[in-house]
C-alpha cells in the first residue's frame, strides 16, 4: 500500500471481501484512507453479489462501472514497482489505447494475465460494451471454483473486443506476441511486475535472471541485457 500512495496519488483501491474478513482488514489498513472495503454480498445492480464466482474473478467487478474511468487489476500480493508504473503512465500519457497488459517473466506468455492488465473508459460507448463482457465472463463462471478461470475467459471476453487497441509492455514474450512494446524502463535488481513477493517460496521466485531477448530491447537501448 505504501508504493500506491507514492505512485498511484489520488487513485483508489477496491479489495473486494466478505464481510468478516472485512472487519478484520479494516483493522490493519485503517490509516490508508484511499482503500475501499466492498461487502461480495452487498453490491451494487445489476451486480449484487460475487460470492458464487471464482474469487480470482471479483476483482472484475469495476468493469463498466459508471465511477471507474480508468481500472489496473493486479494480485493483492504482489509488490507495486516503479518499473510497472512507468508502464502504465506510458500507457496512459503517450497512447490512445484502451487495453493495457504487461508480461515481465517468461512464464507470463499469456495472451492477458489476471492481475497485469488495465483498461480505460473514454467514451459512453465503451462503458457499455465493458458491462457486457462484465456480465458474460460472471454468467460463464456462476458456481465454479477455478482459480484459472480469470484468464481464461479475459481471453476468450475481453481480448476480442481490444485485440486492435492496446498496448501490451513485453520483457520474455515478444517473439510469441509480436505486437508488444519494450518496457520503458529497465529492469532494477532482477524484479519483475507480478512477482508474488508474499506467498513464493523461496526469494529466488520474487526475481528474475534471464536475458530479454535483444528483440524486446527498447530500439535505444539494446544494451540492456536485463530489460
Amino acid at each position: 500500500m505504501q508504493n500506491i500512495s507514492v505512485f498511484y496519488p489520488g487513485w483508489r483501491v477496491r479489495v473486494y471481501a466478505s464481510s468478516p474478513d472485512i472487519s478484520f482488514l479494516q483493522s490493519i489498513m485503517k490509516n490508508w484512507t484511499f482503500v475501499n472495503f466492498c461487502d461480495i454480498d452487498n453490491l451494487p445492480p445489476p451486480i449484487y453479489s460475487v460470492r458464487f464466482y471464482p474469487v480470482t474473478m471479483w476483482r472484475f467487478a469495476p468493469l463498466g462501472d459508471d465511477q471507474v474511468d480508468v481500472m489496473l487489476s493486479r494480485d493483492l500480493d504482489s509488490e507495486i514497482l516503479k518499473r510497472e508504473y512507468d508502464a502504465v503512465s506510458e500507457w496512459l500519457n503517450s497512447t490512445n489505447k484502451s487495453l493495457h497488459v504487461m508480461r515481465d517473466h517468461p512464464g507470463h506468455c499469456v495472451t492477458i494475465l489476471g492481475g497485469m492488465w488495465g483498461i480505460r473508459v473514454t467514451k459512453p460507448s465503451e462503458r457499455r460494451r465493458l458491462k457486457i463482457i462484465r456480465q458474460e465472463m460472471f454468467k460463464s463462471v456462476f458456481n465454479e471454483r477455478s482459480t484459472r478461470d480469470d484468464q481464461t475467459y479475459l481471453k476468450i471476453k475481453l481480448w476480442p473486443e481490444f485485440n486492435t487497441d492496446f498496448i501490451a509492455h513485453d520483457s520474455f514474450c515478444c517473439d510469441e506476441y509480436n505486437d508488444s512494446s519494450p518496457f520503458p524502463t529497465r529492469r532494477e535488481d532482477g524484479k519483475y511486475v507480478g512477482a508474488s513477493i508474499f506467498g513464493s517460496e523461496s526469494p529466488s521466485d520474487e526475481i528474475v535472471t534471464w536475458e530479454c531477448h535483444p528483440i524486446c530491447r527498447p530500439e535505444n537501448h539494446t544494451d540492456w541485457e536485463y530489460c
